[in-house]
């Protein structure tokens, strides 16, 4: 998807289950200000969720994040799984 394309309303829909049913929502490598996307993070928190942040820069979630991880998705997240993985 590129800015100013519109979503697929049954992806959309999809997301929106999701969301409100997460217990942790990820979000990678955002600004969090494009909707309706951004309105994911919304969801899930107003459902009880915790936000995990990996960011280079600070957005308007991150003062609500539980995780707020500075750096490029790309480096960290891979970090992420090898760490939570390494004693299996």
């Amino acid at each position: 998807m590129w800015f100013g394309e519109e979503l697929p309303p049954a992806a959309l829909l999809r997301g929106q289950s999701a969301s409100a049913a997460c217990d942790l929502f990820i979000s990678l490598g955002t600004s969090s200000v494009v909707y309706p996307a951004a309105g994911l993070i919304d969801l899930a928190l107003a459902n009880g969720a915790r936000l995990l942040e990996i960011n280079p820069q600070p957005t308007p979630y991150t003062p609500r994040a539980y995780y707020s991880l500075r750096g490029p998705s790309g480096e960290i997240l891979p970090q992420l799984v090898n760490a939570a993985f390494e004693n299996r």
